[in-house]
């Protein structure tokens, strides 16, 4: 399958790429979103796991050229590349914050500090963001932990946990129904809709993962509800 155009209403269309998700696809969908941004009529750009929706300003967009133009671009792949920004995680991976931890072991055959080693070894990136508002879909994740969603969802899954399910890593940002794999929590201030931009992570970003123990956890938990440490705080790449 190739390339394609999919319409979306009379206000938006979908570039999908023949592509399965990853960073340099998540690259070159950043890439393709910047080159199209600024053009007469394109409204709005939202990126997706290996997709990119235009949307359109249907009073002034040339809708055919729009559509031509984000093929050509993705078929020449010479769009300038666009940086992310690159974050800390703490997480805590006590026993209390990971009830699937158990589990995850069981399945992998690696002891508890191995499945958190393998998890924490590089920086992930943020391929997607949605689910729930600021839900980050991360990866790649090790091959060996690319386990499948829980049989049996939980109805709650406490803000803050760390996860993983089918090779993506995530931190739920709100309480939720979910079904992947816990195996700690993270305090990262993950979307307030009172910032310019509520969502504190973007496809594109990098994303380490720090195990912390349950002191420093507190701390930056208590800090960060208080509103005394502030997302820059886990900023990597701050001047």
């Amino acid at each position: 399958m190739a390339d394609r155009i999919l319409p979306l209403g009379d206000a938006a269309f979908t570039l999908e790429l023949d592509a399965r998700p990853a960073p340099a696809v998540t690259a070159r969908l950043l890439a393709l979103a910047a080159a199209l941004a600024g053009r007469p009529g394109v409204a709005d750009l939202a990126p997706a796991f290996r997709s990119l929706t235009v949307h359109l300003d249907p009073l002034t967009a040339d809708r055919a050229a729009l559509e031509a133009e984000a093929l050509r671009l993705a078929a020449a792949g010479d769009a300038p590349p666009v940086a992310g920004r690159a974050w800390r995680a703490p997480v805590c991976f006590d026993a209390d914050f990971g009830p699937d931890q158990a589990e995850v072991a069981a399945e992998t055959g690696l002891a508890p500090d191995a499945v958190i080693a393998l998890l924490t070894a590089a920086p992930l990136t943020v391929l997607a963001v949605g689910f729930l508002p600021g839900f980050p879909f991360c990866g790649p994740v090790p091959d060996a932990l690319a386990l499948p969603r829980r049989k049996t969802p939980r109805l709650r899954v406490p803000p803050g946990s760390l996860a993983i399910a089918n090779g993506f890593a995530g931190i739920y940002p709100w309480e939720s129904p979910g079904g992947w794999r816990i195996l700690g929590h993270c305090p990262l201030p993950l979307f307030d809709a009172r910032r310019a931009a509520p969502a504190l992570l973007a496809p594109g970003d990098a994303l380490r993962l720090d195990p912390v123990d349950a002191d420093e956890h507190a701390r930056l938990r208590k800090g960060v509800a208080a509103g005394e440490i502030g997302p820059e705080a886990f900023l990597e790449d701050a001047a």
